[in-house]
């Protein structure tokens, strides 16, 4: 019989869960960095660290090693499986969601649903760990990912939306959220919109400048290096792209002259692109390069003495194993048949395939060699020659369609002995990893909303989210109930028009701001702008704020 969660003893139930598997008590420290290797199986961990070890000859220990703790059930609402939108919005919120739901009370499906949900609060933006530490601890906030800004994962820190593909609505949320830095890329998207926002707000924004971000010491920035994503590690120009150790660092600098503390999420967004496209040479440089920033991380974490950190993929993707089939009885071929050929590999299939795909059958062989090590058997050229002109568009196709990136991928997991269960994310249960200054961190298995949990407590929350999220997102009629008020529509601006005692109301959706008779009056959050309900959602205080 499927097991049903309802939600109003959930708390109840979850103190029990709280008390076999966390410290009795957490306290609460001045800062707290959320680390997250997007889409990281368990068998990444081992193939990273026999890499290590095989390349470095010295040991396969990961800065994370003494860290783990623990593992997390990484469930949506509705599925064993989750997507990284609803992944991450449950980590950030405390409520189970559902894929594409960004940091909103996801619609109830009765019939899968493993929680019980509660349709009274469907699409009601839900403030998340990250925004109760800027609006009740005054904390600074900032995101550090890998991929462009607008992805789902640094989205459900401070958004609110039903679309996770609506970077529009995601960027003026972003922009007006009061983040105080946010690195990565994701230039496309940065329109004259969202630049008079930036200068509303006192943003500086640094597109494609190293050394400006290098040198930067102001208050509020956006550095940004790719107009989509930035490259991968292993196939990174350190001349125009920083690592995410740095960016990390970088962030920790700027973040840390706050007296209040800060609340940091870093994000090595593209193992999963490299997992969901099973390239090894992407998938174990990304998770290396993510180590590297974890390393920056617990450096600071543990100088400072009052900095909680905690680690945790979002979910697992395509069930990365070393060991695969095809590889009989691979524990008597030893250490150099497993690795001796990956140890070579200095280029992503990604790379490789921009190599390829416009060169002449006679340079395959030698490109292929220099960059992999690899000398193509017959089958293997023959393979790279049909597909040489396949493209695949989007990354999470690259395994069920022919194509010369997954071509490549196959004959370099081949050497490289990595198999897949699948090229799409997976249920399993993936690794935790946490630093407390007092040793007080969870244990055992747990679930991600209580991942969200630890970090309320870090943060010393007096509220609960769903209390500061009945506080700050409020239904308009609600609000505003007995007074004419009418929505009009704008796909870069709606707007809420109130007629409340003969003044007029406007507020600007995705804006924290709105104006009364001309006047304009600053807001805590974004005015939220659901169009799925046709609703806008605005701090419950609003019209004393008008006094």
């Amino acid at each position: 019989m499927k097991k049903i969660i309802n939600i109003a003893l959930f708390m109840c139930i979850s103190a029990v869960a709280f008390a076999g598997n966390f410290p009795e008590k957490v306290k609460p420290t001045k800062n707290v960095i959320i680390m997250v290797p997007d889409g990281v199986s368990n068998g990444v961990l081992s193939a990273a660290r026999w890499y290590q070890r095989y390349v470095t000859d010295v040991s396969y220990d990961l800065n994370l090693s003494d860290y783990i703790c623990g593992l997390v059930e990484t469930s949506s609402s509705n599925s064993p499986m989750s997507c990284s939108a609803a992944a991450m919005s449950t980590v950030m919120t405390g409520v189970s969601s559902k894929a594409s739901y960004i940091s909103v009370y996801p619609h109830l499906d009765p019939e899968q649903d493993i929680y019980k949900l509660d349709g009274a609060r469907v699409y009601q933006p839900l403030v998340t760990a990250m925004e109760a530490g800027r609006l009740t601890k005054g904390k600074s906030t900032g995101l550090v990912v890998t991929t462009k800004y607008y992805h789902a994962t640094p989205a459900a820190c401070v958004t609110h939306t039903d679309d996770r593909n609506d970077s529009r609505i995601i960027t003026y949320q972003m922009a007006s959220s009061g983040l105080d830095l946010v690195f990565g890329s994701g230039n496309k998207r940065i329109n004259d919109e969202a630049k008079k926002i930036f200068a509303e707000k006192g943003i500086d924004y640094i597109k494609n400048d190293i050394e400006a971000f290098r040198n930067y010491k102001g208050d509020k920035v956006w550095a940004l290096f790719a107009e989509s994503d930035m490259s991968y590690d292993i196939d990174r120009d350190p001349s125009k792209e920083p690592s995410l150790e740095e960016m990390t660092r970088k962030a920790i600098e700027l973040l840390s002259r706050d007296k209040d503390g800060f609340v940091l999420m870093v994000e090595g967004s593209q193992v999963d692109f490299a997992a969901h496209a099973t390239d090894p040479a992407g998938i174990v440089s990304e998770f290396l390069a993510f180590d590297r920033a974890v390393g920056a991380a617990m450096d600071f974490a543990k100088k400072d003495g009052n900095t909680t950190v905690v680690v945790l993929p979002d979910h697992g993707t395509s069930g990365v194993t070393l060991g695969k089939f095809g590889y009989s009885k691979g524990y008597r071929k030893g250490l150099d048949k497993a690795y001796g050929e990956m140890k070579n590999f200095r280029a992503s299939a990604d790379r490789l395939t921009e190599l390829l795909r416009d060169c002449k059958p006679e340079e395959i062989r030698p490109i292929f060699k220099k960059w992999t090590g690899l000398d193509l058997t017959d089958k293997e050229y023959d393979s790279l020659v049909m597909n040489q002109k396949k493209e695949e568009g989007h990354y999470m196709e690259v395994v069920d369609s022919e194509n010369l990136f997954k071509a490549i991928a196959n004959i370099m997991s081949d050497h490289a002995a990595f198999g897949y269960s699948s090229g799409s994310h997976t249920a399993e249960d993936v690794f935790l990893a946490a630093y407390h200054p007092k040793g007080q961190v969870p244990t055992g298995i747990v679930t991600n909303v209580q991942v969200n949990q630890y970090i309320c407590k870090a943060l010393g929350l007096k509220k609960s989210l769903l209390e500061l999220s009945d506080e700050y997102f409020v239904d308009h009629t609600k609000v505003f109930a007995g007074m004419e008020s009418k929505v009009v529509e704008d796909k870069d601006c709606p707007k809420l028009i109130v007629n409340c005692e003969g003044k007029e109301i406007v507020i600007p959706g995705w804006r924290s701001y709105f104006e009364c008779d001309g006047k304009r009056y600053e807001l805590p959050v974004q005015a939220v702008y659901m169009k799925a309900d046709g609703k806008f959602y605005v701090p419950k205080d609003i019209l004393s704020r008008i006094k």
